[in-house]
């Protein structure tokens, strides 16, 4: 069957699971953040993790299998937070160990996998070359990129990677230059996925181009700034008021 949340070919029509995963989106994420209250009731839901189950990813393409493991974790993530609803934080959840609970079963898996495998053990080592997954997965907090309202698909991709790039490290909240004080100031990912950028030495490289335009001209007046920092994480979930 057709990837029902990668987004089809241009040679193929969507899969009716598209629409369910898109209208969940739609109806109840606002801003990035998640009507969990209604979310909770909604019975599309459990039908978008019994389809991306079912899933066969043997004849997607590199970019179908990418959307598809970041509408799944993203998906699955939904459902643990809407069934635990209501709660303050993904950190209260097994012992503040959420992500090695077993969740998901993909099709031809004899047992469930975790938040964790699928993060590190499938998109961080397929696609070990696309860093900007960190600003797609989203983990139900505060402090995560925004969860944006529509699925990820394989012929908008590279856009959607790249806008929500640019509106993670333009939102000041979690990533700015100081420069008053020469110092950068990240989220933690940029700490706890060094790797991922190219080591902790090129981070403020990479950065530098998606940074709001007056810290990208204030950078250029330096080689470099004086220190990186990283800003606290706040594990509040991201629901809406």
């Amino acid at each position: 069957m057709l990837c029902p949340f990668a987004g089809a070919s241009a040679a193929d029509a969507k899969s009716p699971g598209d629409d369910t995963y898109a209208g969940l989106l739609r109806a109840h994420v606002r801003g990035g953040l998640v009507d969990y209250a209604a979310l909770k009731t909604d019975a599309r839901l459990p039908a978008v993790i019994a389809e991306l189950e079912q899933t066969d990813l043997a004849p997607l393409s590199r970019d179908e299998r990418l959307a598809y493991w970041i509408n799944t974790y993203n998906a699955v993530t939904l459902k643990l937070m809407a069934d635990a609803w209501p709660v303050e934080s993904i950190m209260k959840l097994n012992g503040g160990k959420p992500w090695d609970l077993p969740l998901f079963t993909p099709h031809g898996a004899a047992a469930a996998i975790t938040l964790n495998h699928v993060e590190h053990e499938i998109v961080r080592k397929e696609f070990a070359d696309e860093p900007r997954i960190h600003f797609a997965l989203v983990c139900a907090a505060i402090s995560c990129p925004p969860l944006i309202s529509e699925p990820y698909e394989a012929g908008k991709l590279e856009a959607q990677l790249e806008r929500q790039t640019r509106a993670f490290l333009r939102d000041v909240r979690r990533n700015r230059y100081d420069a008053a004080a020469h110092t950068l100031r990240l989220s933690p990912l940029f700490d706890w996925y060094a790797n991922d950028f190219g080591g902790a030495n090129r981070v403020p490289d990479y950065v530098r181009p998606y940074l709001r335009e007056a810290d990208q001209r204030a950078l250029s007046k330096i080689k470099r700034p004086s220190a990186v920092v990283f800003t606290d994480y706040d594990w509040s979930l991201n629901a809406t008021k």
